[in-house]
């Protein structure tokens, strides 16, 4: 099921439920009957809380993803700006990545994350130390060359799916080599 059926699922049985056919009988049946009264108090609460479950829980169902996944954006560097993609993921404790800064792929190395907090190393570019908040990755690149300018990088996060995703990151690091 795709995330906006799911979101669907909990609208439709709010909707069935709430149905004049089902409640209003409910509700018909409970006031008839004087000594069902603190009975139909808390069924109409019960109700209530599990409607609104019903409505709040897709909001609480999306999981956080963290700093897997793909991010794009761009460095800047004296002024200058350019395109930026970081592909990140996690196998058991071990993070790997892959970074294309103009069309040119490096793999990632030295990659730490902890919770929202990101490090890694880009060859040729130098030391990445960031921060996500919702879905966007910001931090500074510190030049690894001497002479090279340091940097400032924003990202995005971007939907691709995780299959395309470690294939790309799978592509750079077995070009690398071990």
């Amino acid at each position: 099921m795709t995330m906006h059926e799911l979101v669907d699922v909990p609208n439709m049985l709010v909707s069935a439920f709430l149905s004049e056919d089902i409640f209003t009988r409910q509700v018909t049946r409970l006031r008839r009957c004087p000594s069902t009264k603190g009975k139909a108090m808390r069924s109409r609460f019960a109700l209530m809380l599990l409607g609104t479950t019903i409505v709040v829980a897709p909001a609480f169902a999306q999981t956080d993803k963290g700093a897997a996944g793909m991010w794009q954006g761009t460095v800047e560097r004296n002024g200058a700006q350019a395109p930026m993609t970081i592909r990140l993921r996690q196998k058991k404790d071990h993070w790997k990545g892959r970074a294309d800064v103009e069309g040119s792929a490096s793999p990632l190395t030295k990659v730490q994350v902890q919770g929202n907090h990101v490090q890694f190393t880009l060859k040729g570019q130098g030391n990445f130390d960031g921060t996500i908040s919702e879905n966007s990755l910001v931090g500074k690149l510190s030049p690894s060359k001497k002479g090279r300018a340091p940097g400032s990088v924003s990202l995005t996060r971007q939907e691709e799916s995780e299959q395309e995703m470690n294939a790309k990151i799978d592509a750079i690091i077995e070009s690398e080599g071990p």
